[in-house]
């Protein structure tokens, strides 16, 4: 189901949010397209992610690698992407805690991983 306008423009709040208080370490620097990195997660973090049942899995298995892999490239991308803006917008400064800087540092590391892939 596509997203509600109120879950749309919470996802787009919290990117701006993340973008005022300086990005996220290490997304506003580097840019594999002429968006800068930020620019890319948080465009990411604005699409829904498609659920699939397993009949339509398994109608899957009928597209060629390259099909089913930009299939899985668009979920985990949109995935990764809603966890950093969301971890990054948690209230209270919450998202300044070690233990959530280093589950956010790992999920931007898998956003980079993923992007490595797509070229």
């Amino acid at each position: 189901a596509p997203p509600t306008p109120g879950a749309r423009l919470t996802m787009h709040l919290c990117c701006r949010m993340v973008s005022r208080r300086g990005g996220v370490r290490g997304l506003t620097s580097l840019a594999t397209s002429k968006k800068p990195m930020l620019a890319l997660v948080c465009e990411h973090a604005e699409q829904p992610i498609q659920k699939y049942s397993i009949e339509e899995l398994m109608a899957h298995q009928h597209l060629s690698n390259e099909a089913r892999s930009a299939l899985l490239l668009n979920v985990l991308t949109s995935g990764v992407s809603k966890n950093i803006v969301t971890l990054k917008s948690l209230p209270f400064e919450f998202s300044s805690t070690p233990s959530i800087s280093r589950v956010t540092e790992d999920y931007i590391t898998d956003f980079y991983e993923i992007r490595e892939f797509e070229r």
